[in-house]
């Protein structure tokens, strides 16, 4: 595989699936973080457990900051949160890597896709006979402190990634990361399999170029076709207009209690007024939005199994009765006949 630039198609400002706070969680809680110091001064009022939550880039930016300071103080370094992500982690944007045809295919698909990550510091490709490149680039406009802590963090991450799709890619990897030699780099060596080279101008892993052709052993055309087309429509669906989407997750969020506007522009920082402007600039008005939101949920939740009256308070309705006659608009029937 010829490899002369492979960009990403996303930079960090993307909708998230909430659910992939599981890794941090489990480290914080492991180190008996208490939720208080990981979420301070962070609105999130979504369940990480459920898979269909989602939260906005800053959002969980705000929780990273949290976590990359506490840990940082209790001397853990970014690689042990690095090494608990996993090719399972990514749902299905792990699965269509994992059942690539070759690991420079399995790259490609996880790059395409970077916006189904939970990616801060955008990763870049860069490759010829001598090695490939994978640099990354810490998002703007943050602390270098937190900058440096995600960039390890993600390289960690990318590094435990392409052990488990292909057993061995790490043999004779480099790493270079931009921050000064710790006291103690054994935790390093442990994660990523060899010492950093400190203090360098870019983080970044550099690989053998042969890997690139080499097949996957859990390799299925058949899989990775029906994933990659998943990710397609899971990636359209969440790309668009980045402000018009992070009114669509806090809408979501803040359904159960009625998600009024002015929540929604308190949680944006910003005015009712501003919020306004934003939208129409977008082509769009709040009470389309928050219809848009109710409509895409209203299915899902009652083929949950949750009842009329249950569906009609997580979407925030006063009652059924006002659920069920926006049910009737939207589709044509009530939602009682979906059931049958």
């Amino acid at each position: 595989m010829s490899l002369a630039l492979l960009p990403s198609q996303a930079g960090w400002d993307f909708p998230r699936a909430a659910a992939g706070l599981e890794p941090v969680l489990s480290l914080t809680d492991a180190l008996k973080v208490p939720r208080s110091a990981v979420f301070a001064g962070v609105r999130l009022p979504v369940d990480g457990r459920d898979p269909d939550a989602m939260m906005t880039a800053r959002q969980e930016l705000d929780v990273m900051t949290n976590v990359a300071r506490e840990l940082t103080r209790r001397g853990v370094p970014a690689v042990e949160l690095g090494r608990r992500y996993h090719l399972t982690t990514f749902g299905v944007l792990g699965f269509a890597m994992q059942s690539a045809p070759t690991f420079g295919a399995a790259m490609e698909v996880g790059l395409r896709f970077l916006d189904l990550s939970h990616s801060f510091a955008t990763p870049s490709v860069t490759g010829d006979e001598r090695g490939v490149r994978v640099t990354v680039r810490r998002p703007p406009d943050v602390p270098d402190d937190v900058g440096r802590f995600l960039a390890e963090r993600d390289l960690a991450a990318i590094s435990q990634l392409m052990r488990e799709a292909l057993p061995g890619a790490e043999a004779g990897l480099v790493v270079q990361l931009t921050g000064d030699a710790p006291a103690d780099p054994r935790p390093y060596r442990a994660v990523l399999g060899t010492e950093p080279r400190w203090g360098s101008p870019t983080d970044a892993l550099v690989l053998d170029p042969a890997l690139l052709d080499t097949p996957l052993p859990q390799a299925s055309a058949a899989t990775h076709a029906w994933c990659s087309r998943l990710c397609a429509d899971l990636a359209a669906a969440r790309r668009g207009d980045a402000g018009l989407d992070q009114v669509r997750v806090l809408v979501s969020q803040l359904l159960p209690s009625g998600a009024a506007m002015k929540d929604v522009a308190d949680a944006l920082g910003t005015s009712e007024r501003t919020l306004r402007r934003r939208l129409a600039e977008a082509g769009a008005t709040y009470r389309e939005v928050l219809e848009d939101v109710r409509r895409s949920a209203a299915p899902g939740l009652l083929e949950s199994g949750l009842s009329t009256e249950d569906v009609a308070a997580r979407l925030g309705y006063a009652d059924a009765a006002g659920f069920a006659h926006a049910y009737r608009r939207w589709f044509g029937l009530g939602p009682g006949a979906r059931r049958r």
